[in-house]
């Protein structure tokens, strides 16, 4: 695992950080993110400042005469700090059976040999 691609719990009210695996490999960085339960209208991802921020909200059910209520209301929240290898303006997302995968292509590598004379 790239040492460079670590998380941040960022804690706001009472959100909860969803569970993540992931997995580098010689093209990309591919995260799968626990969020079931949420709509995919729900979730949103985002990069600023070298972070990804995915976070979804479930409203509570109003007026509901609940025999049972085990099923929390409230929001989901991760922040990733983002090596600079990322191609931040490629990366692709999919919500599938309360699985969110994200695909993040790295750049090029962009090293280049200088020749001393």
């Amino acid at each position: 695992m790239n040492r460079h691609l670590y998380y941040q719990a960022m804690q706001h009210n009472q959100s909860l950080r969803p569970a993540m695996n992931a997995v580098e490999t010689d093209e990309n960085f591919q995260l799968v993110l626990t969020m079931p339960g949420f709509d995919q209208k729900d979730i949103k991802v985002q990069v600023k400042q070298g972070k990804l921020e995915v976070s979804a909200e479930r409203k509570a059910e109003e007026d509901t005469n609940f025999l049972v209520n085990e099923i929390a209301a409230g929001s989901l929240e991760r922040t990733l700090v983002l090596p600079e290898s990322v191609d931040t303006e490629n990366i692709d997302a999919a919500y599938k059976a309360g699985l969110l995968t994200l695909t993040l292509p790295k750049l090029p590598n962009t090293v280049k040999t200088i020749s001393i004379n």
